[in-house]
């Protein structure tokens, strides 16, 4: 993210992570994992965010093309309304691998022939930041995200996961920080929060 601020100038919509309690469907009690966890998160507001950031960039007349990285249908309405506000604008989905398209992404493409597209992110065809772009900003390349790397592991290795100073950031901690409570890219938290 840090890098697609920094070097492709893009601003990231954030939303934010909540923490729940896990509790029955039924009669709502509380329910414990097999591993001890009671919790958890939920992720809020980011739809909205970008809803809302797609159609006042179309009012505002800011864009011709807009690129929008996700399957959520919940962001449909807003590709609609973009499309009703503006007769030059155009919204091109980007699904990621391995989901699903909705039906009603073919229907906005029916629609709206040539201006509502909606295709499979094809990784391959994207271009990669140099390998060295982030010890740049003190944090750590993993192994996994280099160049021809293969997947990345199911989960982080917890013993490597505690920090310590002066060390760059491993890769399952870089997002620490940007859910309940705001922080800044140092770590320490921030009184304002961020722009959405």
């Amino acid at each position: 993210m840090l890098a697609m601020e920094k070097v492709a100038r893009a601003e990231i919509v954030y939303g934010a992570c909540r923490e729940r309690p896990l509790r029955c469907p039924e009669c709502k009690s509380g329910l414990k994992c097999t591993c001890g966890c009671d919790k958890r998160f939920t992720e809020k507001m980011t739809d909205v965010n970008i809803a809302v950031r797609l159609v006042g960039d179309t009012v505002d007349d800011l864009f011709d093309r807009a690129y929008l990285v996700s399957a959520d249908v919940d962001l449909l309405p807003a590709v609609d309304a973009v499309m009703r506000r503006s007769r030059h604008a155009q919204v091109v989905v980007l699904l990621p691998p391995e989901t699903e398209m909705a039906e009603e992404f073919t229907k906005l493409e029916v629609a709206y022939p040539g201006r509502s597209i909606a295709r499979y992110l094809d990784l391959k065809k994207m271009r990669r930041f140099p390998d060295d772009l982030p010890s740049r900003w003190g944090m750590a390349l993993p192994a996994h995200w280099r160049e021809n790397a293969g997947r990345r592991p199911a989960k982080p290795d917890l013993v490597t996961a505690a920090r310590s100073s002066g060390r760059p950031t491993p890769w399952f901690e870089e997002s620490i920080g940007y859910g309940t409570r705001q922080m800044s890219r140092t770590g320490s938290a921030v009184s304002q929060p961020r722009r959405p």
